[in-house]
């Protein structure tokens, strides 16, 4: 290539013009627009005819010529039209160059410069026309119709992006909490990112938007816009929204329930024995509302006969009736420090299904008989019709148990079993619970409940003996349950009757 040849091509994506200086073995070493030496192999050099500068100008001269010529080239790029040349030509399956490409955009005649100036706009709008080598191919109706459609789509993010980043901005500022109606999805989006962070499938636009308004990126930010927005509060509890916990019920679930309170008084396909003359207590604490078990106990010689009656819940929910299909989907209660999220509707949980003492209720009722060594003599388990006469709490029971024959009879049997479960292996483990709470004012309270108060012991001891017995039932009668067990302690293992928490930490 002569000295002094006039060139273009790519420098890190953009178009430069620059002037061959010398050639070089396979390399052209040029002087760029830029006032930068480089060299560059002859392929790189976009397909646009070369034209000359003297060889015998000062390196500023030629830079400015260089410039004056790109500065030309831009201006005259304007007036190709893509859409209109493609519009022309789409009908000919044919590749043309840059030159008969701008004999269609130009009239008279045709320079390095009208070249470059249909290879700059043909490369800049790339919808009508494919590059070849150095032949460009008009696009079919069907391409360019798809690109059109994607160029909107993008034309619509960039403005939705640039929006939504100058909202968040006025939002972070504090200086709105309104919510523009069209940036209602950018609302979920945030709650998306909060929630699952990195996780979230669209956590790349988050990070744009949040970036585009000059924010960290981040889950704690989307977490601060919400609380700013007034939609969530300072101590939102993420995985409710994680795994889409909610305490309200389903208008149907909560018709369904109605429905199936006033089942109350029906009998059923089931006949039930009338357990009304027993005396019956439950024991709680004392913000419980959905009582389940209730208690009793009587001599019958020197046997005992105890009761353990569960809330026959079955009688109300029906296999695959709404209630039941939420419950399935909640599969529990949930007790957390603030709130609490039941599994059934609370009309159910904590009215016609609560054993609440003076209403008559519907359980399943365990007797057992156990003789003065602690040995099931008998048992059996039936559907029943109930009244709690006593309601107690935990405290209320430990106070009363030497004045009171039928409390004091409960420990006396639950001290048997508890004796007879240690013989036969049992570890007993005096780790006292912690239970922790939040009032209105967002308080927080700590309470250690002791596992070995007597009151504790009685509810712990015949819960275990129901279980059991119930596994046992549901084995004797290939009845299909979940069994729960558990394998021998690995190693040696000390047992204390008090609560020791270095030993309990060492066992660990």
């Amino acid at each position: 290539m002569e000295k002094g040849t006039v060139v273009e091509f790519f420098s890190e994506k953009r178009i430069t013009c620059g002037v061959c200086l010398e050639e070089k073995g396979k390399k052209l070493h040029l002087l760029t627009e830029g006032n930068r030496e480089v060299s560059l192999s002859p392929s790189r050099l976009n397909p646009v005819s070369p034209s000359r500068l003297s060889p015998s100008a000062s390196r500023d001269q030629l830079v400015a010529e260089l410039k004056r010529i790109a500065a030309t080239r831009e201006a005259l790029k304007e007036a190709v039209q893509p859409e209109e040349l493609w519009e022309l030509l789409q009908q000919e399956e044919e590749s043309y160059d840059c030159r008969t490409l701008a004999g269609f955009c130009f009239e008279g005649e045709i320079t390095p410069d009208h070249e470059s100036a249909v290879f700059r706009a043909l490369h800049a709008d790339r919808i009508y026309f494919k590059r070849k080598g150095d032949r460009f191919v008009p696009n079919p109706p069907a391409v360019v119709e798809q690109m059109l459609l994607a160029l909107q789509r993008d034309q619509e993010r960039e403005q939705e992006l640039t929006a939504g980043a100058a909202w968040i901005r006025e939002v972070w500022a504090g200086e709105r909490q309104d919510i523009p109606p069209d940036l209602e999805p950018l609302v979920a989006l945030l709650q998306e990112v909060a929630i699952y962070g990195e996780e979230s499938s669209r956590y790349s636009k988050a990070k744009a938007l949040l970036s585009r308004a000059g924010l960290p990126p981040t889950a704690a930010t989307a977490f601060q816009l919400l609380i700013k927005l007034g939609l969530w509060d300072e101590d939102e509890n993420l995985l409710l929204h994680r795994y889409r916990l909610q305490e309200a019920f389903p208008a149907p679930v909560l018709e369904a329930a109605a429905e199936a309170s006033r089942r109350l008084s029906e009998e059923g396909e089931i006949p039930r024995r009338d357990l009304r003359s027993l005396s019956l207590l439950t024991i709680d604490s004392a913000t419980t509302r959905d009582i389940d078990d209730a208690l009793s106990i009587e001599k019958a010689g020197e046997d005992f006969v105890v009761g353990v009656h569960i809330a026959d819940v079955s009688h109300f929910v029906l296999p695959d009736d709404p209630v039941d299909q939420e419950a399935r989907e909640r599969a529990t209660s949930l007790y957390l420090p603030d709130q609490k999220i039941p599994m059934l509707p609370p009309l159910l949980s904590e009215e016609v299904c609560s054993l609440t003492a003076g209403q008559e209720r519907l359980a399943m009722s365990l007797l057992v008989r156990i003789t003065p060594e602690g040995e099931v003599a008998t048992y059996e388990i039936v559907p029943s019709r109930i009244c709690v006469q006593r309601q107690l709490t935990y405290q209320e029971v430990d106070a009363r148990l030497e004045e009171d024959p039928e409390l004091a009879l409960l420990l006396e049997l639950s001290q048997l079993l508890r004796q007879k479960r240690v013989e036969s292996g049992a570890l007993l483990l005096p780790i006292p619970q912690l239970e922790i709470s939040v009032d209105e004012e967002k308080n927080i309270f700590l309470e250690k409940i002791e596992r070995e108060t007597p009151s504790q012991i009685i509810v712990s001891e015949l819960m275990i003996l129901a279980n059991w017995l119930a596994a046992h039932f549901c084995h004797l009668h290939h009845a299909p349950a979940i069994y729960r067990g558990q394998n021998a302690p690995s190693g040696d293992f000390t047992v204390s009757e008090t609560y020791d928490p270095v030993l309990h930490y060492r066992q660990r």
